[in-house]
């Protein structure tokens, strides 16, 4: 369960549910044990006088206002919400019922319907009969292409994607949008992504192999002085980043940094990593990128043990098709290549700690890995039919 306080993530607890139920003054006691000096330090830095060592949860009524959540101001202008899908009604349907409910002053939401096989999404926004929500058909597949149709018909200043298996938090926009006043050129913002439920083996490997939701605190990313100096691959770690679920761009950043790269990503032979590489080409193109855990989208992870397995094949494919395209200039090379050791030994060990949930999980590195060796040739194979569709399209 996440625990958060004037609506800032301090952390997760593990409870055990009893008949789908927990006692909520259990609950509160383990998240004041767990969070104690956090909690302690957030209202000291708010000016909120603290009762005591043993509440340090309790504080009097009219207490001065949250200086985090405040701090960088209130973020405006108008934002557009771009959700890709396909042939996914009943997910489709909810991720757009908790959007529709966001608590932002003034936003349109984009609904691409990539290659789509039935009119499901047609359904859906048709169900809603909402004047926020546009319907927009992408007929070549790929989650990228759709990305870049999102983009094209986007109206706002701001631009958040997300995916139709995704439950946002109600503050999740405004989250996003207030990243931007962190930093004068921030130019792309990405928030948390933990997992809406945690009820199978497969779902917990997930979870504790990509870490979508393991830092909760904010933080700025450039090649000036933010820099992390615990990141030997970085700027090319672009999974620190956050992932493309939960993102916002600007629309002066991406005039700026130019369309997703069709070649990589679901839906095409590389399969993944459209997000990394347009997290990656943010930073390398002079802007900022703002990591904002306040910015919360639950995401609902694969339940079935086949589908986590095909799943971490096309991530390795991925991976290796994004390194591939950005190890190709000397640059890149004179920078990754001597890192590539300690890189490669931080990616074993997290994946191997994944792996120690269960024996049953056993493999999945295996599988990531050997998904690895056809990246190249997969980002190959995209360039290619982008080529030959610019030929047509012409």
């Amino acid at each position: 369960m996440l625990v958060t306080l004037h609506g800032g993530p301090l952390g997760f607890v593990d409870v055990d549910l009893i008949e789908g139920r927990c006692d909520g003054a259990d609950l509160h006691a383990l998240a004041r044990e767990r969070f104690a000096n956090e909690v302690t330090a957030h209202l000291a830095s708010d000016g909120t006088p603290i009762a005591g060592p043993g509440d340090p949860i309790t504080w009097p009524s009219g207490a001065p206002a949250c200086v985090q959540s405040g701090a960088h101001g209130e973020a405006g202008g108008h934002a557009t919400v771009v959700v890709c899908t396909r042939d996914r009604e009943a997910s489709l349907r909810r991720t757009l019922l908790l959007i529709l409910e966001l608590d932002y002053p003034q936003f349109d939401v984009v609904v691409v319907d990539n290659a789509p096989r039935t009119d499901a999404a047609r359904r859906v926004i048709a169900e809603l009969d909402d004047a926020r929500l546009s319907y927009v058909l992408e007929p070549v597949s790929g989650l990228s292409r759709a990305r870049n149709c999102g983009l094209a018909h986007a109206s706002g200043s701001i631009i958040a994607f997300t995916d139709d298996d995704v439950l946002v938090d109600r503050q999740w926009l405004a989250a996003l949008a207030r990243g931007f006043t962190r930093a004068p050129r921030v130019g792309c913002v990405t928030g948390i992504v933990p997992g809406a439920e945690r009820e199978t083996l497969a779902q917990a490997y997930f979870e504790a192999r990509v870490q979508w939701s393991d830092r909760m605190q904010p933080a700025l990313h450039d090649l000036g002085r933010h820099r992390p100096a615990d990141d030997p691959f970085f700027p090319y770690s672009a999974g620190r980043f956050g992932t493309g679920a939960n993102f916002a761009v600007s629309r002066a950043a991406a005039d700026d940094i130019g369309t997703f790269d069709e070649a990589l990503g679901p839906g095409v032979p590389a399969t993944n990593a459209d997000d990394l590489d347009y997290f990656l080409r943010t930073i390398l193109g002079g802007w900022t990128l703002a990591y904002e855990p306040r910015a919360v989208a639950w995401h609902v992870h694969r339940r079935e043990m086949t589908e986590l397995e095909a799943q971490m094949r096309t991530y390795g494919k991925g991976l290796s098709a994004y390194a591939f395209k950005h190890l190709r200039t000397r640059r890149a090379i004179v920078q990754i290549l001597p890192r590539l050791p300690r890189a490669a030994r931080i990616l074993l060990t997290r994946a191997r700690s994944a792996e120690s949930i269960d024996p049953a999980a056993a493999g999945l590195v295996r599988l990531e890995l050997r998904g690895m060796l056809g990246g190249p040739w997969g980002y190959v194979q995209g360039r290619r039919a982008v080529r030959a569709r610019a030929r047509r399209e012409r």
